[in-house]
Formats: structure tokens, sequence, C-alpha cells
């Protein structure tokens, strides 16, 4: 069963899928993965889709607290996650590749360099991740802190829609 983070029509995933079985020999459908929408406006979210589809983005960085409050695992080397549209139309699959718990206060470019090439320096990174930690951890009543884990998360993408 997938681990929703946006509505997906499953007519929609299913079509998806049939296009991801086209394009890519011997792919098999998994039993589980995840489907998760990334950014926060439908702008930034077209933004990352493009940049995860043209392999220019090949990672990210969840945080550990916010996936135990929703109930989801840490992503581990194997896993694939259907990366969707804001409106939940799925856009790209990938395949994680490797994950590393670190620090916030620890984050290094060598981390941030497979984040988007507009955040890749670790004082942008930073700038944007800071404020962003920041309100995600306030809706769930807690506090950021440079010393929380976040899940550095490396993933190819293996297929995305044009």
């Amino acid at each position: 069963m997938p681990t929703v983070s946006a509505p997906t029509d499953p007519a929609a995933l299913a079509a998806f899928w049939q296009a991801v079985k086209a394009a890519v020999p011997n792919f098999v459908i998994p039993q589980r993965f995840a489907i998760r929408c990334i950014g926060t406006t439908p702008e930034m979210n077209a933004t990352i889709l493009n940049l995860i589809a043209r392999g220019e983005k090949t990672g990210t960085f969840p945080l550990p607290f916010q996936l135990e409050k929703l109930g989801e695992a840490l992503p581990q080397p194997g896993d694939l996650t259907v990366q969707v549209k804001i409106d939940g139309t799925p856009r790209a699959l990938v395949r994680t590749t490797s994950t590393e718990l670190v620090a916030f206060k620890n984050i290094t470019e060598q981390h941030t360099a497979i984040d988007g090439p507009s955040v890749r320096t670790l004082e942008t990174w930073r700038k944007i991740h800071i404020p962003y930690y920041t309100n995600m951890m306030a809706g769930y009543g807690a506090t950021f802190s440079e010393d929380i884990p976040l899940c550095v998360e490396r993933f190819e993408c293996i297929y995305a829609t044009p």
C-alpha cells in the first residue's frame, strides 16, 4: 500500500505505472511504494519535479521527526517513490540509492550537492531550510533546533513523464 502525501487519482496512478512499464524494460510494479508531493507551492513543486526529471536534483532531506508523526518509515535504499504534482498527478518515479542520518548543524556542501542547482551552496540551502523546518515543526507544536537529525536521501530518477 502506498504512503500518500497528496491526493492521487487511482486511474492516473495506474496509467503512470503502465507508462513506466512501457519505458523501463522488465519493470515490475511494486507492492509497496511511497507517493510524495515535494515543494510547498505549485510553482516550487513544478520546478523541483523538473529538476528531478532532468537528473539535476538527486536527493532530498526528509525530517525523521515528521515521518514519525505521519507514521511513515525512514527511506531505505531500494525504496520507490512516486513524486507527484501538487494536484496529485504522478510525475516521476525515483529509487532511493542511499540514506544517511545527519544533524542539521552537520550538513555540508557534500550533502547539499544533491539538491537543485540554485540551492547547492550551504549558505543558500540553510537560508531556505531553516524556515522550512521551523514552520514544519511548529505545525506539530515542536521547536526547530540545529541538533535535529535529517535523513540525507539520495535517489535516482528511473522514469519521468514528459
